[in-house]
């Protein structure tokens, strides 16, 4: 993680929307990407009190973004 710079998250199924956010952001925050809920979680805990903002989108299989949503509260 670049040093200084702040850290967000996105989660999204969908790979173009997933690399449209990361060129959005990546010249000023280090950025996570990841596609699936249960991995997402796994990351969250991993990286906890590092990460200050998480992008979720609300359709996924498996563990859809209000499910992952109320394991991170």
């Amino acid at each position: 993680m670049g040093e200084g710079k702040k850290t967000i998250m996105v989660i999204d199924d969908t790979k173009p929307i997933r690399i449209l956010l990361l060129k959005t952001f990546e010249k000023k925050y280090n950025v996570f990407l990841e596609d699936k809920g249960i991995e997402a979680l796994q990351t969250l805990q991993e990286y906890e009190g590092k990460i200050g903002l998480i992008i979720l989108d609300y359709e996924m299989p498996k563990l859809n973004g209000y499910q992952l949503l109320k394991l991170i509260r």
